[in-house]
């Protein structure tokens, strides 16, 4: 798709850990759409459902910062949306340009990615996945960051949790709490009481190899 292509909107998006601001723009519209997007996979994905509807899954072009790669990959599945990712120096520029001033009424970071987008667009590489394969490898890449970030959270809880009442632990099985020998370790001894009581396992004793008596 070609940048001099016409799109049925444009938004500016500011990708946030809690919260996504997005300012939105129809072509002959004069005042752009501002709205607040949560930062949950069923809210994104509604959010984008509602964005097809209405304008009849024609395309719709985003410009977000590079750096939100997460979110980026999370957008790349829909066959419609147009993602401009921008260098987050030029985005920087453009706000010390334009909002200098740290007022109430300084444009927003959504606000200034619209701008860059209605302005210049034509200066900016467009990343649009083409094929059903590129847009399924992008799901895939995303499920799998997301089960990443989910395990790191649940290590880094349950290390912390360990710290606090059984420190015993990580000095045996290490700091690798996600391990299978770590993970076997805690199924078995989950407090300091139980591996207290645990006692080596005898070795099975030997039993002498008799020989059968010689026929007489």
């Amino acid at each position: 798709m070609k940048p001099s292509t016409k799109y049925a909107a444009l938004l500016g998006l500011d990708w946030a850990d809690q919260k996504h601001d997005v300012c939105l723009l129809v072509p002959g519209q004069a005042t752009p759409e501002r709205l607040v997007l949560a930062n949950t996979p069923e809210a994104i994905a509604a959010w984008v459902q509602q964005l097809r509807q209405r304008f009849g899954g024609h395309p719709v072009a985003i410009a977000l910062e590079k750096t939100r790669s997460g979110f980026l990959h999370t957008l790349m599945q829909y066959d419609f949306l147009v993602l401009y990712p921008l260098n987050a120096a030029a985005v920087a520029r453009y706000r010390q340009a334009f909002a200098t001033s740290r007022a109430k009424d300084d444009p927003t970071d959504a606000e200034l990615l619209l701008d860059l987008l209605a302005k210049h667009r034509d200066e900016f590489r467009l990343w649009q996945p083409d094929t059903t394969a590129t847009r399924k490898l992008a799901t895939l890449g995303e499920a799998r960051r997301q089960a990443v970030h989910l395990r790191t959270s649940l290590s880094n809880r349950l290390t912390a949790a360990l710290k606090t009442y059984y420190p015993q632990a990580l000095a045996l099985i290490g700091e690798d709490v996600s391990s299978p020998l770590a993970l076997d370790f805690l199924t078995r001894w989950p407090h300091l009481p139980a591996l207290r009581r645990a006692r080596p396992k005898p070795c099975a004793a030997s039993t002498p190899r008799t020989t059968a008596a010689a026929p007489t």
